[in-house]
């Protein structure tokens, strides 16, 4: 078992790995920021500092989780199996698509969280071709329910 499990919309979460994705660094966000709008401050000039007012429960702000990935695949030492060399550009587009407008859950069973949100944005980094694909790229995921989410996930 790799590090992160994804599940697309109500389907069964899975292992990155299997669409041959490795996790490279994700965020160490133990939490959400509370929104601005939950502290209520007044400051009045005959007083020394303010008088400030938060919300007993507050509330959440939405934020962006970019996630990096390393695609690796080539030559394989098994001569049964065929070389998957020049197919990177497919099965990232193919998974990048696959998670395009839906509801994404993150497992990321390395830092025990799970997150929810949408893609936002991919963003490119760096290709190597030789006698192996080598791709490293991020994509940005939209969190807007911050309080679906669970910092502190052991499964």
């Amino acid at each position: 078992m790799s590090d992160m499990r994804i599940q697309v919309g109500s389907s069964t979460a899975y292992d990155i790995a299997t669409k041959r994705l490795h996790l490279i660094k994700s965020p160490s966000n133990m939490g959400a920021d509370i929104k601005d709008n939950n502290f209520y401050i007044k400051n009045y000039p005959e007083k020394d500092g303010d008088d400030v007012y938060i919300n007993t429960t507050p509330k959440l702000k939405s934020f962006d989780y970019e996630i990096t990935f390393a695609y690796y695949d080539g030559e394989n030492s098994d001569s049964t199996t065929p070389k998957t060399i020049n197919q990177a550009n497919a099965y990232i587009t193919e998974f990048y698509n696959s998670l395009l407008g839906q509801q994404i859950t993150i497992y990321n069973d390395y830092k025990k969280q799970k997150i929810v949100g949408y893609v936002k944005s991919y963003k490119s980094g760096e290709f190597y071709r030789n006698s192996k694909d080598i791709v490293i790229f991020s994509v940005i995921f939209y969190v807007p329910k911050p309080s679906l989410c669970n910092f502190l996930a052991s499964s």
